[in-house]
């Protein structure tokens, strides 16, 4: 398996961990079901339940389990078509693995979904819109218990545990552009200042202590509070070379000639004092 298969496995075997109970999963999306294999030789998974929305794949799936499984363990995983979860009952499964797709369609997936209860468990991996697929989680009353991030050729890959609590776990109102909003004392509502401009301003030294926390729960669902509070490395390796390109790009628009030019800046200004704050607070420069 890939290094990344690998990775989603190992958050699987950790969430089993701390749950301690028979664990049923759903592998959504199985493809050739390498994943549902490698949960069931290392006893990860006592049962799971491989499902596709293609034909195709499922038939390979069968291949495979006869091909690195035993009839007794083969016989513990269930192959199923089907679109999302729609194949799956309700109490049927503990946790689930949504690997290997995009964010947009693993939102899709989760909101389209009857079968959470209270303590179910998602791995996830999705391979774009990340910050989307955490605000999707925490919006359909998820908690954002765990998170890696792995490096495999070059490309960099996130991995999320979340548990269904059945609340929503939003803090403050965010829209769906994901900017927070506050209440003001007549009623209405306005939008959060943006963390950029306290954090990279003209004078970001000063100001990068004063971050409000409205600002500073949205940079963490932007950039993943578990990841920050874990000081994950590939997550610093991977800012740290955000912030050179993003640097060297900025140094090449010194001179804005277009209104197009201007507001690349200043987009390109707000990424980099985000991913400045989330460095200086991995690095214990802002208070936990």
């Amino acid at each position: 398996m890939s290094k990344r298969m690998l990775a989603v496995a190992d958050m699987v075997s950790r969430s089993r961990e701390q749950d301690n109970k028979t664990y049923r999963v759903a592998d959504i999306g199985c493809d050739h079901a390498f994943v549902s294999i490698y949960l069931m030789q290392h006893g990860i998974a006592d049962k799971v339940i491989a499902m596709d929305v293609n034909p195709g794949p499922l038939e390979a799936a069968r291949k495979n389990i006869d091909r690195y499984l035993g009839t007794s363990e083969g016989a513990e995983i269930d192959i199923r078509l089907s679109d999302g979860f729609a194949g799956l009952k309700k109490g049927e499964t503990d946790a689930a693995v949504v690997a290997g797709m995009g964010g947009k369609l693993v939102i899709s997936i989760i909101e389209g979904a009857d079968v959470f209860v209270p303590g179910y468990k998602l791995i996830l991996s999705p391979q774009s819109d990340v910050p989307e697929v955490r605000l999707c989680l925490l919006e359909h009353g998820f908690k954002l218990m765990d998170e890696d991030m792995i490096c495999e050729d070059g490309k960099y890959y996130n991995i999320i545990c979340a548990e269904y609590v059945g609340t929503s776990q939003l803090s403050a109102d965010v829209d769906e552009a994901g900017i927070i909003h506050k209440e003001n004392s007549d009623g209405t509502s306005q939008p959060v200042v943006d963390v950029a401009d306290a954090v990279y301003g003209e004078n970001s030294d000063a100001t990068v202590h004063t971050v409000n926390i409205e600002d500073e729960r949205l940079i963490l669902i932007q950039y993943g509070e578990n990841l920050i509070n874990k000081k994950n490395p590939v997550f610093r390796e991977y800012l740290e070379k955000r912030k050179r390109s993003l640097g060297t790009i900025y140094d090449t628009l010194s001179q804005p000639c277009s209104p197009l030019v201007v507001t690349r800046r200043e987009e390109i200004r707000k990424e980099l004092g985000e991913i400045e704050f989330v460095l200086r607070k991995m690095s214990g420069g802002i208070g936990e």
